[in-house]
């Protein structure tokens, strides 16, 4: 007895459409497609696959669909599918590419006052650069006031921040003042607001205090007092963090946005934006 004989339609590109077929004078002329249990192939280099005819005509998956598709199926992967050693290798290559850094830097524009003995929240009022996404400043908080960061990116981040606070006030000395008589012990660190906001002793990063600045006088050289702090936090959606200072003294002061030095008894200004944020996302 002769062995049957599996015949397999090729084609020449992608997978077979629904069958049909071309009638002239009744007689079947052309056809295409797949009838019901025939073999199909697609031999196209790259994109090979083998597919059965259904009852309706249609072609069905048969066993795995190799594929060129480096996006690996982008929003719609298929498990039919068996991606080539190629199209793997460009998708891992783009993967892993690193993504453009996220950041963000924002500045004070004037004077903040601190009473004595109290804490207050750093402004920062100018943005400078911002290409964090979901990262928003001010206004839409749900907190009193508008120098607030908050997570509204829809998921948990984590951040990279430094800050530096610059404070005015300090008087040239004559002699030998007392340190103690300035009141110079000020205080600043990064406070994360967690709903309901009703624990703010605690989730405290970053804290610094700046005791002894360098000697106001009437000396070229002498430099308004300036602290520096960072931490590196995380940060769930919908809550926030704010830059909170405190003056330890019992007379008011200011943070500024500009660093001065004294020369013969007169302020000039250094440097303008000396009171900023910088954040990066990580």
């Amino acid at each position: 007895m002769a062995k049957p004989i599996l015949k397999i339609k090729t084609g020449i590109s992608g997978k077979p459409v629904n069958y049909t077929q071309t009638l002239t004078n009744g007689i079947v002329t052309a056809t295409s497609g797949l009838t019901a249990g025939e073999l199909g192939a697609n031999l196209a280099a790259g994109s090979y696959g083998f597919y059965i005819g259904n009852t309706f005509g249609q072609a069905i998956t048969f066993g795995c669909e190799v594929t060129i598709d480096s996006t690996l199926g982008g929003i719609s992967p298929s498990d039919a599918k068996i991606p080539t050693q190629k199209a793997l290798k460009t998708y891992a290559a783009a993967a892993t590419t690193a993504a453009p850094v996220q950041m963000m830097s924002r500045y004070s524009f004037g004077d903040l006052a601190v009473s004595g003995n109290i804490s207050v929240i750093q402004s920062f009022d100018t943005s400078e650069l911002s290409t964090i996404s979901g990262l928003a400043y001010g206004g839409v908080l749900g907190l009193n006031g508008s120098s607030y960061f908050k997570n509204i990116s829809g998921n948990t981040i984590h951040l990279l921040i430094c800050y530096q606070i610059t404070w005015v006030g300090f008087t040239p000395t004559q002699g030998n003042q007392s340190y103690a008589s300035r009141e110079i012990v000020r205080s600043a660190w990064i406070q994360l607001y967690r709903p309901p906001y009703d624990n703010l002793t605690s989730d405290m990063y970053g804290f610094t205090s700046l005791l002894c600045p360098l000697l106001a006088s009437n000396n070229p050289g002498a430099l308004t007092g300036t602290q520096n702090g960072s931490a590196t936090i995380e940060l769930s959606d919908g809550h926030s963090f704010a830059i909170q200072c405190k003056n330890h003294g019992t007379a008011a002061t200011n943070t500024t946005n500009r660093a001065t030095i004294n020369i013969t008894g007169t302020s000039v200004t250094n440097f303008n934006r000396a009171t900023r944020i910088q954040i990066v996302k990580v």
